[in-house]
């Protein structure tokens, strides 16, 4: 064979064969001590710095919730001051309702029996009288002045006993000093006289029976 015979890349690839054999045999680098501590050091550093990282999130996270807790415990003392200056402002508003009813009702006993000692009322049926105004007319206390049906007292008396109703509690008097029984009249008998009863036992028996009502009126009146 020829030198011109030869095959072209045959030198080539033994160059090539060559390079590897130098690639493997090419010394590696070797690491000083100083370069393993480096190495050592930024590992220890991106840890640390990993666990800082993860603490400072925890922290940040419990802080949210300490702010969260404490807002809503502001909040909820908050409603309950609130709710307890409501209650109490109820307390003293029912308290204040219940003294200025004691004073509307002092006041219209005191006027409504000075109104009755000088006018033609059975006194006997003057409790019952009271009540039977007060369940059905309008009574009205202000700046200490008592009206019904927007009269005073007295005026309204007046005509209230010169009126169907009112005539049965009106006194029409009579000569022995004591009452006298009309005929048929349910006076007695067991029976409890209207002197003796409440306000609501009165206003039940007038409800119930207003004729017995009456009979009971004028036989208990002077």
């Amino acid at each position: 064979m020829t030198m011109s015979d030869k095959d072209p890349l045959e030198g080539t690839q033994k160059g090539t064969e060559g390079d590897e054999d130098d690639v493997e045999t090419q010394p590696q680098p070797k690491y000083t001590e100083d370069d393993l501590q480096g190495l050592k050091k930024n590992r220890d550093d991106a840890l640390r710095e990993a666990k800082d990282a993860k603490r400072r999130a925890k922290e940040a996270e419990q802080k949210a919730q300490e702010a969260e807790q404490a807002r809503i415990e502001r909040e909820g003392t908050v409603e309950e001051v609130k709710q307890s200056y409501e209650d109490k402002l109820t307390t003293l508003q029912q308290e204040r309702d219940q003294l200025e009813q004691r004073y509307r009702d002092r006041e219209f006993s005191l006027q409504f029996h000075d109104a009755a000692q000088v006018l033609p009322v059975n006194t006997k049926g003057l409790k019952p009288l009271a009540a039977y105004v007060r369940a059905n007319h309008s009574v009205e206390v202000e700046d200490g002045a008592v009206t019904i049906d927007g009269k005073p007292v007295k005026d309204f008396l007046e005509r209230f006993l010169e009126s169907d109703d009112g005539s049965f509690f009106k006194s029409y008097g009579n000569a022995g000093g004591g009452a006298e029984t009309p005929a048929g009249t349910p006076g007695g008998h067991g029976k409890k006289r209207l002197k003796d009863m409440t306000n609501e036992e009165a206003n039940a028996l007038f409800a119930e029976d207003r004729a017995e009502y009456y009979a009971r009126l004028r036989a208990e009146g002077g």
